[in-house]
């Protein structure tokens, strides 16, 4: 099951059609490309940081002084940039204002905004596919306690 954060635009209602929806998630886009991966969703610090630490690391990796180990640190940092990337936006909307509505785990965006927008209690649903493994989706709402994004699971908070 993925793990899915609604966030709701300043001045708009929860549950708004304006409502941001982050998957947590490994992003290869990000781990291959990471300046595209900022620049798309305008991050521009982190784009601007990520081409200054990608040269650094290639001209680490090229003067030869790490011998076999000269590409790690730029392997590192698309590694970080890939699994971080969804923190990351999450803690932008955050800072332009965007409101933390909820953090749910499903088992596909479809389920997760089903549960997310419908009315009903999570005691009276039923799972959306219930087959041979009908494991229903875990509903945490957001109080004290901020979701992790990234290399943390949701279940246990901080």
């Amino acid at each position: 099951m993925a793990s899915y954060v609604f966030l709701t635009p300043p001045g708009r209602a929860p549950g708004d059609e304006k409502t941001v929806v982050l998957r947590d998630g490994f992003s290869f886009l990000a781990y291959l490309f990471p300046p595209v991966w900022f620049l798309l969703h305008r991050l521009w610090f982190e784009a601007l940081l990520s081409v200054l630490l990608l040269v650094l690391a290639g001209l680490v990796a090229e003067t030869g002084h790490l011998g076999l180990a000269g590409p790690f640190p730029g392997i590192a940092l698309c590694l970080f940039c890939g699994l971080e990337s969804g923190n990351l936006r999450l803690r932008h909307l955050e800072r332009k204002g965007f409101r933390l509505e909820a953090a749910l785990e499903a088992r596909n965006l479809a389920e997760a905004e089903e549960i997310f927008f419908s009315k009903t209690p999570l005691a009276t649903r039923t799972p959306v596919n219930s087959g041979a493994n009908p494991a229903p989706a875990a509903f945490r709402p957001v109080g004290d306690h901020r979701p992790v994004l990234g290399l943390f699971d949701l279940h246990g908070g901080r």
